[in-house]
């Protein structure tokens, strides 16, 4: 037979599309003249941050009788 190495992955270069960006420019860090105005955090609604409801179970107050 055939003596190949088990388990060597072979790669096919394949052209890039021109509109393919390359993955460097994913993790680029913002620049500040990019920061949202206001001081806004990028991705809010603009509602508000609305607090976590009260977990029952940090009362004390236990429904199970044990």
């Amino acid at each position: 037979g055939d003596r190949r190495p088990v388990g060597l992955n072979r790669v096919c270069v394949r052209p890039v599309p021109a509109w393919q960006r390359g993955i460097s420019d994913f993790l680029k860090l913002p620049s500040k003249e990019d920061g949202a105005p206001d001081g806004d955090m990028p991705g809010t609604s603009g509602l508000g941050a609305r607090p976590l409801p009260l977990d029952p179970a940090e009362d004390g107050e236990c429904l199970e009788e044990e």
